[in-house]
């Protein structure tokens, strides 16, 4: 699939759920696309900002997540709710770098996409677009998240598990704040809460790409380990272990690397390569000397 520009502002003014178009017509100086009544007896005002480039989540980088970001700041008082359009591919890195990037968020933030595009008689676009419109629409949920076949997930706690299936999202350490069945269910007890503080919102603006993966196999080789860890601009690394945080007893460069690494102030953090649990930090690393 590519991506045409205006396709899918053209797609949703045709389509009569996303699109009122006698109301839309009657309110055309406003320049907003307004959907019919829905069942909270409101209407969803909304535009449809697209960049000049389309991509492939693909190619995601720290420029790409900026321009999300300052696209957010410039108009976050101009509307109430922000909806992310964005391949699946990479939807979670850019869920999870806009959740820990702002600060005093009181808006809902939602990205989202599909695995079948709009385009396609069968797909699973138009009711992800669909579901992510009504809670932005009608309720404040201020932290951002992704909205995928039927539910919405924290964003930084969502990981891809399927490239195939429509369900191809999950939060294996928390559950989901909303799902549609026949009804709408809101967990607000675990949504961040609303901030009544008067302090605007903030956002960081100094960000590293100089991150280093290193995941452990039964055949990871010293050389491999040195590669990733001997780069002088290095600023953080990612070591993926086994299980709750085991790694290779006499895989000593590993932690030659890291001890190294953090003597000269690089972030070193321990990941599981499961899906579900946690490190356990009785695994001790002085054990391989």
């Amino acid at each position: 699939y590519r991506p045409e520009p205006k396709m899918l502002e053209k797609m949703m003014r045709d389509e009569p759920t996303f699109c009122d178009k006698e109301y839309t017509f009657f309110h055309r100086k406003e320049g907003f696309i307004i959907s019919p009544e829905t069942i909270y007896k409101k209407r969803i005002r909304y535009r449809i900002i697209e960049y000049e480039t389309l991509i492939d989540s693909t190619i995601m980088n720290l420029d790409f997540y900026m321009q999300i970001l300052k696209t957010i700041e410039e108009f976050y008082m101009s509307y109430d709710a922000f909806i992310v359009l964005h391949g699946t591919d990479t939807l979670t890195y850019t869920a999870s770098f806009l959740s820990f990037a702002f600060e005093n968020l009181n808006k809902t933030i939602i990205l989202t996409g599909a695995q079948v595009p709009l385009s396609e008689v069968r797909n699973d676009a138009f009711s992800n677009l669909l579901g992510a419109l009504t809670l932005a629409g009608h309720f404040v949920i201020p932290e951002v998240s992704i909205f995928f076949r039927d539910k919405l997930y924290r964003g930084n706690r969502t990981t891809k598990i399927s490239s195939t299936d429509f369900e191809a999202f999950e939060s294996p350490h928390h559950s989901p704040l909303a799902s549609f069945g026949i009804d709408l269910q809101i967990d607000w007890d675990v949504i961040v809460k609303y901030s009544n503080t008067n302090e605007s919102l903030r956002s960081q603006q100094v960000f590293s790409d100089k991150i280093g993966l290193v995941k452990i196999f039964p055949f990871v080789s010293d050389d491999y380990i040195k590669g990733v860890f001997n780069k002088s601009d290095l600023k953080a690394i990612i070591i993926q272990t086994y299980g709750a945080g085991k790694i290779p007893r006499m895989k000593e460069a590993l932690f030659d690397c890291t001890l190294e690494a953090l003597q000269r102030g690089v972030i070193v953090v321990a990941l599981s390569q499961c899906i579900k649990g946690y490190i356990n930090f009785n695994y001790t690393w002085t054990d391989m000397k």
